[in-house]
């Protein structure tokens, strides 16, 4: 059980380094466009490091890591009375199901903005790919096994 908290510790770091980058990136063309010949002076003076932007990151990527695979198993064993779910195995799907956000947030150095929102996306459809192929033979046998409604 290991591999999903690496995968969503590694995605929380990966966030901060490569936002970090593109906030130097954004300040150093801010110092082009603005014709200001000290750029190293700029990128110190505009750059800060707030923890609680780290807290807050950590907090939201945990919070959602634990309450989407709670849902998922809540509506599979309670609306689908399904048995044969257990909230390690869901917990297990959903964090490796997020290993296809790291290359996107690494691409997304690419200084497009519309780019950057198709990576995303398609990351996100990955995700959801991987999460109907694990779960798709159980809710099938699941609704197979419910006794038809008159």
């Amino acid at each position: 059980m290991y591999g999903p908290t690496w995968i969503l510790t590694t995605l929380i770091v990966e966030i901060l380094i490569i936002g970090y980058i593109n906030h130097n990136i954004n300040m150093y063309g801010m110092a082009i466009d603005t014709g200001n010949k000290e750029v190293d002076d700029l990128i110190v003076r505009k750059t800060s490091f707030n923890i609680q932007e780290v807290y807050y990151l950590w907090l939201t990527v945990t919070l959602f890591s634990m309450i989407t695979p709670a849902c998922m198993y809540l509506y599979i064993r309670l609306g689908l009375l399904s048995p044969d779910i257990k909230f390690m195995r869901s917990f297990a799907v959903y964090g490796y199901s997020t290993i296809s956000y790291l290359p996107a947030v690494a691409l997304t150095l690419i200084p497009v903005s519309s780019l950057k929102w198709i990576l995303i996306i398609g990351a996100l459809a990955n995700q959801l790919v991987m999460l109907h192929k694990n779960f798709e033979p159980m809710l099938t046998e699941t609704l197979e096994n419910l006794p038809a409604s008159t």
